[in-house]
């Protein structure tokens, strides 16, 4: 597979303007007012119902139907391994370990959030199916290992330079193996004031075109592109007396499903 040549960027989030966005701040503390609200108790020792961790435990659309759909599409099974690129609370990782029975390893770049990940997926009785690691897919001694499947959700659009980006989890990918992704791509071009918003409020540096996109996957070395805009599914998301939903910026969403070269 042929690696694109960017620049690798192994940033704080804080730095990166991701530590600033509420979605990602105090996890733990999220997670200690979910638990509370639903009458669970906080003690790290008392076990927990994946089922009903799942309530909340992600930070993606869809919840844990986008998980399955994931599943389904790769069909994934107990043999394989798989790697979750920007874990978060390790939702994903748990579902899949749960419902499809794979081993999974969950990068996550935010310390605070692998901790409570962690704790989390120890809570469900999952910690022999999901391991949690702290660090960045740019970095190569990140997540070691070969991996069948790399999945992500609403995390790639955070890294500026695609092409880095996507050539990092080619790398990680045994022959044959798959990349799934939930990201999002500019459908038009985007006006200055669009960009800025973009990397102000979801800390999105850039967007690539659709173009754009195909060919960083191309340049990494996938193969057998599927492509599938979410757009109308994810609108229903947005509230309309959100700003940036009014904005909306004419950027779609898009999910993928990319085979790997043999």
């Amino acid at each position: 597979m042929a690696n694109s040549k960017f620049e690798q960027s192994n940033e704080d989030p804080e730095k990166r303007g991701m530590g600033t966005m509420l979605l990602y701040v105090c996890p733990e503390q999220r997670v200690a007012n979910e638990l509370k609200a639903r009458g669970l108790s906080g003690d790290a020792a008392s076990p927990l119902d994946v089922a009903t961790v799942a309530t909340f435990d992600s930070l993606h659309y869809n919840g844990t139907d986008a998980v399955d759909d994931c599943a389904k599409a790769l069909q994934l099974t107990p043999a394989e391994r798989v790697l979750d690129v920007g874990s978060g609370l390790g939702g994903p990782a748990r579902h899949l370990a749960s419902t499809a029975g794979c081993r999974v390893t969950a990068l996550e770049l935010q310390d605070d959030y692998g901790r409570a990940a962690t704790t989390l997926t120890e809570r469900c009785g999952l910690a022999s199916k999901v391991d949690h690691e702290t660090g960045s897919i740019l970095d190569p001694a990140a997540a070691p290992g070969s991996y069948d499947a790399v999945v992500s959700w609403l995390c790639f659009l955070h890294v500026q330079d695609k092409g880095e980006l996507l050539g990092a989890c080619a790398a990680k990918l045994a022959p044959g193996g798959a990349l799934y992704v939930e990201d999002y791509y500019a459908a038009e071009p985007l006006t200055a004031g669009e960009r800025a918003s973009l990397a102000k409020d979801v800390a999105a540096p850039a967007l690539p075109s659709r173009g754009a996109y195909e060919a960083a996957l191309a340049d990494a070395g996938f193969v057998d592109l599927e492509w599938t805009d979410m757009t109308a599914t994810w609108s229903a998301y947005r509230r309309p007396s959100d700003d940036l939903a009014r904005r909306s910026w004419r950027c779609y969403a898009l999910q993928e499903d990319v085979i790997s070269r043999p």
